[in-house]
């Protein structure tokens, strides 16, 4: 039978198993609470959800919002020290943890092209493209773009670390004579590759009066996600899938199947055995039952 301990209301002490539920139920409550505040506390999603209800919703006089606060015991406050101490301990350890786990990777993933943005040259980034899926922006210096167009492109190679981002500053394409890129679309640009190819190429014309961020989340990623160029993880690349075709075919050709201990055993695809002649034991138990 369980029992619900009014906050407002004074507990009756003259029975001890009624104060002691109503204490054992408030300090599990404490303690279920500041676990809450603790995993919240990294939770970057409710953060920035209770940003946009800020700017969307005003905030209520903070007067109007306060609630009695519950009493506190000395018993409880001891009982949370020497017991929730420990397993906080051990959260904020695990989250030591995860989060240098994920810095490593982060800068393995940016030695090898991944999650950054390398500025290339245009020229060079045409003869040395490779199969991976990568998404070019094409900017000018002189352009008001360029510095938000570099920190938005940042921001989107760190999300999808399965593909790379590149960022070229030119004036123009009109003298480049490449497969690669259509030279009849005006710079700033951006164009999505894949397998070596040229999938899309769109011009980024912004006005004045529109926001660049949301112009590239409503826009360009939406344009992006259409080309099948936007990976969350990384794949297996094109030369490590030829090595373990060239090893599975190594490991095909040199099985040899299951030994059945028969003489003279014909195997055929390493799994149908074929007896072609009695073996020794069955030629000793014929001459011996003969004899």
């Amino acid at each position: 039978m369980s029992h619900v301990c009014q906050q407002d209301a004074t507990p009756h002490v003259d029975d001890p198993a009624l104060a002691a539920c109503c204490q054992r139920e408030e300090t599990e409550h404490k303690h279920a609470q500041k676990l809450k505040e603790a995993l919240l506390s990294y939770d970057r999603t409710t953060a920035r959800v209770q940003q946009r209800k800020e700017i969307v919703v005003p905030l209520v006089n903070e007067k109007v919002c306060q609630s009695k606060q519950p009493v506190s015991y000395a018993m409880d406050e001891e009982y949370d020290s020497a017991d929730s101490d420990e397993e906080m301990e051990e959260i904020y350890a695990a989250r030591r943890i995860e989060l240098q786990r994920k810095h490593q990777q982060m800068l393995q993933c940016a030695a090898q092209g991944y999650g950054i943005v390398a500025r290339v040259d245009l020229c060079d980034f045409l003869n040395n493209i490779s199969r991976d899926d990568q998404v070019l922006a094409i900017v000018t210096d002189t352009s008001p773009l360029y510095p938000t167009m570099e920190q938005l492109i940042l921001s989107t190679a760190k999300k999808y670390l399965g593909t790379r981002f590149y960022l070229s500053v030119a004036a123009s394409t009109e003298s480049l004579t490449s497969r690669l890129l259509d030279t009849s679309i005006r710079v700033p640009c951006i164009a999505a590759y894949r397998d070596k190819k040229l999938v899309h190429q769109m011009s980024l014309r912004i006005s004045s009066d529109v926001d660049i961020a949301v112009y590239w989340e409503a826009q360009v990623l939406q344009w992006l996600q259409m080309c099948h160029v936007l990976n969350l993880d990384r794949a297996v690349s094109h030369v490590q899938e030829e090595r373990m075709d060239i090893e599975k075919d190594q490991d095909t050709s040199n099985e040899s199947g299951y030994d059945c201990g028969v003489e003279n055993c014909r195997l055929r695809f390493s799994y149908e055995h074929e007896h072609v002649a009695p073996s020794d034991i069955s030629k000793q138990e014929i001459s011996a039952w003969r004899s």
